[in-house]
């Protein structure tokens, strides 16, 4: 394997310049398992899954080793949590482009920069989604962090689904009932089984009671609505005798109602807590008076955590997707609570403690010699292991910091130290050519239309690469012909197909013997520990090596 070092600082500008334009990524493992609350896409799936659904769909395009994606996993998972009860109106759902199994999904979609998310309207056969508005605002902007938040994009949802046109028949209405209609509710063939219309009273602008509705649309016993507070509206207002807003009541299929009098903050969790206890034991329909007359009922969280609305729930009443942990938590039964328990409720650990201040202090000394023994035993095999086994340049890299950190000496010392270490870190021919069959093939291509700035660029890039890049000869005469393709191409635009054309025209070194770029992805100064670390925005050759 051919090593070459490099101390050219001419790359790093362009290079960076570049970046700007074109983000790297990287085929890796996924960001996302099957255990995670979201719907894997991939090339086989994709089509059968997004189109013709009855939800609508949220997704996020990402790649395995954009830095942006790995700090952005962990929001998407707790949004996706956040509103897995929605899944009957939307999901949510991720591809991964690094994948070149994936690359033409994400060059149709129109992705060249991650993460992207993108809406999908429910029932459509075909389309590329409208992209969240995070994608159009300056990633140093305030408002782009301020739209990458779960709370934020939660609302976006929830905004989506009320603009949504041609509704499917079981997504929920977020329009204020008339009078007539709440009267007309009970009794109605359409919803014979709703014993509970709760009605929350806010301003026309809240997010709380469309988000509670969407809590609540797969619940047969209980139906909310939410009436703004708006003209139309002050006749429902004044039968209620609503006064403050945000407000929630409850009607009961006798016509009789209440207000449900929240002690906390009136947020959607309060609300859902408060919902979920109605007909507890003791709770507000046994205190409810007659028709056209109400009293307000204080409601106490603590008091309703065991409580589900109408009692016992049918099975058709439980969340989706099988989530029964928060109805066991609500009912007090949440699983293990009572087990591994002694000494009035306390868990066995504190048995154990006993057990350890009863023995002999001679004894747990012993004992912990013996472990200490053990562990040095261990991490001497360990070692031996290391020396049996040649270490990557990675690991030598790894235990050289490690043995430069473990000495007591000045901070600028070490520092000085760790910038030698790197300074003399073999640069490979393989991870170059790697970086280079990548960057050409899989990420500029990524674009439908290279044009504007981007082409300038792309131009300059290339320029750099075919006067500086240090390989073959064979690959330094690839990238001239492919400066000079470039520069002769009067075009103000290039389409991806056309690029694509040119760059793998020459990949064979038996059809072009002198001038080729081999198809081929394979790491070995930059290959890391699993396939998801380091590789290709390791930059080994073209970004860091100078």
């Amino acid at each position: 394997m051919a090593v070459l070092k490099i101390n050219n600082m001419l790359l790093l500008p362009f290079v960076a310049y570049f970046l700007q334009f074109f983000q790297p990524s990287q085929p890796s493992e996924t960001l996302y398992s099957e255990t995670d609350p979201v719907v894997i896409l991939n090339d086989k799936n994709l089509k059968s899954t997004l189109y013709n659904a009855k939800n609508a769909w949220m997704i996020e395009f990402y790649s395995s080793w954009c830095g942006h994606c790995i700090r952005f996993a962990p929001i998407w998972k707790a949004l996706a949590e956040d509103v897995k009860g929605w899944q009957d109106i939307i999901k949510l759902a991720v591809l991964d482009c690094s994948k070149d199994e994936n690359f033409n999904i994400c060059h149709d979609f129109d992705i060249h920069a991650f993460p992207t998310l993108k809406f999908l309207n429910a029932s459509t056969s075909t389309g590329i989604g409208v992209k969240y508005a995070e994608n159009d605002i300056d990633a140093e902007d305030d408002l782009f962090i301020e739209h990458r938040k779960a709370d934020t994009m939660r609302e976006s949802i929830v905004d989506f689904i009320d603009k949504h046109k041609s509704k499917p028949p079981h997504w929920p209405d977020f329009t204020s009932p008339s009078l007539e209609w709440i009267y007309n509710l009970f009794p109605s063939r359409s919803h014979p089984n709703v014993h509970y219309l709760v009605l929350i009273f806010e301003d026309k602008d809240s997010y709380v009671g469309r988000e509670v509705i969407l809590d609540f649309a797969k619940f047969e016993n209980v139906m909310v609505k939410r009436v703004t507070k708006e003209e139309q509206n002050e006749n429902v207002m004044a039968k209620f005798g609503v006064d403050t807003f945000p407000s929630m009541y409850v009607m009961y299929p006798n016509h009789t109602r209440h207000r449900i009098l929240i002690e906390a903050q009136a947020t959607r969790e309060n609300y859902r807590q408060a919902i979920l206890g109605l007909g507890s034991r003791g709770g507000s329909e046994q205190r409810v008076v007659a028709e056209d007359k109400f009293e307000i009922v204080k409601h106490n969280m603590e008091d309703t955590k065991g409580a589900v609305v109408g009692g016992e729930r049918s099975q058709a009443d439980k969340p989706v997707n099988g989530d029964h942990a928060e109805q066991k938590i609500l009912n007090g039964e949440q699983e293990g609570l009572h087990q591994n328990r002694v000494d009035g409720g306390q868990p066995q650990m504190k048995q154990q403690l006993q057990r350890d201040n009863d023995q002999p202090q001679g004894d747990l000394d012993g004992q912990k010699e013996k472990g200490v023994q053990e562990e040095k035993q261990d991490n001497g095999k360990e070692q031996g292991d290391q020396q049996k086994r040649k270490l990557s340049p990675v690991e030598q890299i790894l235990q050289q910091q490690k043995h430069i950190e473990s000495r007591d000496q000045d901070p600028v010392e070490i520092q000085t130290e760790r910038k030698h270490i790197f300074r003399n870190v073999p640069v490979y021919m393989q991870d170059l050519e790697s970086t280079l069959h990548y960057s050409l093939r899989h990420e500029i291509a990524l674009h439908n239309v290279i044009k504007g700035n981007t082409l300038t660029a792309l131009k300059k890039y290339v320029a750099v690469l075919s006067k500086f890049f240090p390989g073959r000869m064979q690959v330094t005469s690839y990238l001239k012909q492919l400066h000079y393709w470039l520069e002769d191409n009067s075009d103000e635009e290039i389409t991806s197909e056309d690029w694509l054309d040119f760059v793998n025209e020459k990949y064979d070194p038996e059809k072009a013997p002198d001038t080729y770029l081999p198809v081929r992805l394979m790491w070995v100064g930059c290959k890391g520990s699993q396939e998801i670390y380091r590789g290709y925005p390791c930059d080994y050759g073209l970004y860091s090596s100078a």
